[in-house]
């Protein structure tokens, strides 16, 4: 047998030794894992995936997302206001784009708003601003208006319903 760029699977190599053996043969090409971006055929190039940045200072909240996104985005992580702007920027820098980025409103060192009012500052991604907390409509329509975010999300969200959003936004 030829060993090529495929992986060669014999159905009788799995045949129950009560029935006679089978001579078909599965190819399966080989599939190629880049780490957080998923998994792509080796054979083709991959198209660029949107990349989301999270910012939530809840570790298990900011996992959770994480895990419902990376399956089809590129995810950057931040655990503070000040570490998601210093990721920002640096994403800026080495010419990267950050196409949306889920913010947390109640963070440990800043309020999520002015996060937000900086990154506009900076360039302008689109925001979705989560919070539990109550927010006042004309507030959220001030920093709508400012193009400071493009959605507000009440927590507590499903992972379906953030999928959802972030693919809402990402099309706006």
């Amino acid at each position: 047998m030829k060993r090529t760029g495929s992986i060669l699977l014999s159905i009788s190599d799995y045949a129950s030794p009560k029935q006679p053996p089978v001579s078909e043969s599965i190819v399966f090409p080989r599939f190629a894992f880049s780490k957080g971006r998923g998994y792509n055929l080796a054979s083709e190039k991959a198209p660029k995936q949107k990349t989301i940045m999270i910012c939530d200072d809840e570790s298990d909240v900011l996992r959770a997302y994480k895990i419902a996104l990376a399956s089809r985005y590129s995810v950057l992580t931040a655990s503070s206001g000040e570490e998601c702007l210093r990721k920002y920027s640096s994403e800026l820098r080495a010419g990267a784009k950050v196409d949306v980025l889920v913010l947390d409103y109640k963070l440990g060192d800043m309020p999520g708003d002015e996060v937000a009012r900086k990154i506009r500052d900076l360039d302008g991604t689109k925001v979705i601003l989560i919070s539990a907390y109550e927010i006042s409509g004309s507030f959220l329509q001030e920093l709508k208006q400012g193009n400071c975010i493009t959605t507000f999300v009440k927590k507590p969200i499903t992972m379906a319903s953030l999928l959802a959003t972030v693919e809402r936004t990402l099309l706006e």
